[in-house]
């Protein structure tokens, strides 16, 4: 009853995760295009040389590589292998997979051990849906090589084995890392605190070279251990290798008393976690003192009405700080950046720059971007009382700066004077890092009231959350750019150049035959600029006057 109750949940979660994906055009796309530029690369070198090492290895040639023996080599990287794959379990788990969907229903209809089983299954089925199709294709060129389909078996059944031990343990240390962090009081109060310092510390290592240090370590201490074990099963493809009888023996041991063992575990700990209380951290005395405090610190900024917009802006953010994830994923692009900062010690004026720019940029995107969206379901509520739109509109721009213009001119000093910029630059860098962030979230502001989104979206596979839509984030980030780039045409004074490529351009289009010049290329600046000059005054008259006229249908 049990397995057939797990099977169950386990197709379920199987098709509602795949369907969550296809039906996500942006998502797909993203996979596409990771999948194309990222792995596309790696799958191409890794299918061109290891046909050869196939052949090296049936012909006995290869039997150490760097140094280090065919039997250290698989050992190692199997225990790496299954460290990753349980630290990925034990995240997903702490994170997503942990929560139960419904649980008011799924919990009392069947018993913890069939959910807790489905759950893992799902987990298993998923990863061994991404990574199989893989270990395939490599496996299956090596085997090509070497003339034999034993390697591609073996890898198949080591990587299955791998996944067996590796997911479950780590959905119980995952449960016990949630189970930590949202019903032991002193633990959850602080457990967004806890989140930021996990992420800072664990980009700090990958970012430096200590990644590479307890990479090197682990394979060396891990590789004659039982996580390494399972390893020296791949040494049946390997002529001339034999597998020792002590790490099958001691394989087979794990797997058959270690496995049940971790799945009684896993139903112990789901059913303390599943109907255990959450921490109940009381919110509403710190919700008042603060917004006494953000009070005080506005009094002089307006009337009530928009300072009362400002402080419950600045409390949906506190509460529901997912939403604001989006403004931290270009972050990923720039960390070949910080790693250079961190190696050399040193900042270059374009890192500085570019740095700032993203200070400029976020701070709009941070919090007016979806300007009427983003009262959810207070916005019936608000449209009926006497908050006037620029009243409603005025209190989210004082809301963002209030977040981003003291953050602008920290970093904005701090990266000016790691920086070799003359103090004269470094002053000017500072100045119009601080007066974009004041300026961009009133740009924003009309941008998001002419793409709104008042529907959420899913930003994990448990979390919804209303987010700008894309079509505001490329308005914005075009808005932005475009008058940067117009008066750097100015004051380069490359308005001939512009137009000669442009011309150039144009002139591949059939049926057309049309020169342009650089007086035109000049106007179009200039206009550029001006527009860029008065677009918060503009965006901000177009939001206020948006939701004045708003109605719900």
């Amino acid at each position: 009853m049990t397995v057939s109750v797990a099977a169950r949940i386990t197709r379920t979660e199987v098709r509602r995760s795949l369907r969550a994906v296809a039906g996500n055009r942006t998502k797909v796309a993203i996979m596409a295009l990771v999948l194309l530029f990222v792995f596309g690369p790696f799958t191409a070198v890794g299918l061109f040389f290891l046909p050869e090492a196939g052949e090296r290895v049936a012909a006995g040639a290869l039997s150490e590589v760097g140094g280090v023996s065919v039997s250290e080599i698989v050992t190692g990287a199997t225990a790496l292998v299954w460290l990753g794959l349980t630290l990925t379990a034990t995240g997903r788990t702490a994170t997503s997979r942990g929560d139960v969907d419904e649980p008011a229903c799924l919990l009392i209809s069947t018993s913890t051990r069939s959910v807790a089983a489905g759950l893992i299954g799902t987990e298993l089925a998923l990863y061994a849906l991404t990574l199989l199709p893989f270990v395939a294709l490599f496996a299956g060129a090596f085997a090509y090589g070497a003339g034999s389909v034993v390697p591609l078996a073996v890898a198949l059944g080591v990587v299955a084995l791998l996944l067996v031990t590796s997911i479950p343990v780590g959905f119980v240390v995952g449960l016990a890392i949630r189970h930590l962090l949202t019903t032991y009081e002193p633990v959850a109060r602080f457990k967004r605190a806890l989140f930021v310092l996990f992420w800072v510390g664990y980009l700090g290592v990958v970012m430096t070279e200590w990644f590479n240090r307890i990479v090197a370590a682990l394979f060396e201490r891990l590789a004659n251990s039982p996580f390494g074990w399972p390893g020296e099963l791949l040494l049946f493809a390997v002529p001339g290798q034999a597998p020792r009888p002590l790490a099958l023996v001691g394989t087979a041991l794990v797997v058959g008393i270690g496995l049940p063992l971790v799945l009684v575990a896993s139903t112990a700990m789901a059913t303390r976690h599943w109907f255990a209380d959450e921490a109940g951290a009381d919110e509403s005395t710190s919700d008042v003192s603060s917004s006494n405090r953000l009070d005080a610190l506005l009094s002089g900024v307006g009337d009530r009405a928009l300072r009362t917009v400002a402080v419950t802006t600045l409390r949906r953010a506190k509460r529901a700080p997912i939403k604001l994830l989006y403004v931290v994923y270009p972050l990923f692009g720039f960390l070949a950046f910080i790693q250079q900062i961190i190696e050399t010690g040193t900042v270059s004026p374009f890192i500085a720059v570019v740095l700032c720019g993203y200070v400029v940029w976020a701070s709009g995107a941070l919090l007016t971007l979806n300007v009427i969206g983003d009262h959810g379901r207070s916005l019936p509520t608000l449209l009926t009382t006497t908050v006037s739109g620029r009243q409603a509109v005025g209190g989210t721009i004082v809301a963002a700066v209030l977040v981003t213009a003291p953050l602008a001119l920290v970093l904005s000093g701090g990266l000016g004077l790691a920086s070799p910029l003359p103090p004269r630059e470094t002053a000017f860098l500072v100045a119009a890092t601080v007066f974009g962030a004041v300026a961009t979230p009133a740009v924003a502001t009309g941008i998001g009231a002419l793409f709104p989104r008042f529907g959420s979206v899913r930003v994990s596979s448990n979390r919804e959350a209303v987010m700008p839509s894309k079509s505001a984030f490329v308005t914005y980030t075009l808005v932005l750019l475009m008058p940067i780039v117009a008066a750097l045409i100015l004051y380069t004074d490359s308005a001939a150049a512009v137009a000669g490529i442009v011309s150039m351009l144009v002139s591949l289009a059939p049926m057309l035959d049309v020169t342009i010049s650089a007086g035109v290329v000049t106007a179009i600046a200039w206009l550029t600029v001006a527009l860029g000059v008065s677009s918060p005054v503009l965006s901000f008259g177009y939001a206020a006057h948006t939701f004045d006229r708003f109605t719900l249908e």
